[in-house]
């Protein structure tokens, strides 16, 4: 049985995906924690939200919100 903190962050995964003009998939793998806090910096001040997610998570909420196309992109 799936945990209420999985299934609250595919909710919110989904919801995001079906309001979203635009998704952006990239791996982060590689980068120091200062990097990352940059990058978050910066996109934080175009309005962008960058979240960390299990692809497996994600599977389920592309599934959820018919974005069925984006599964193969979620690898690595």
């Amino acid at each position: 049985m799936p945990k209420p903190q999985k299934i609250e962050a595919v909710k919110e995964l989904k919801e995001r995906l079906e309001n979203s003009d635009a998704a952006l998939f990239a791996e982060y793998r590689g980068l120091k924690v200062q990097e990352m806090k940059e990058v978050r910096r910066t996109l934080a001040t175009g309005g962008t939200h960058l979240k960390v997610v299990k692809n497996t998570l994600s599977k389920i909420a592309a599934t959820q919100a018919k974005l069925e196309d984006l599964i193969p992109l979620l690898q690595g």
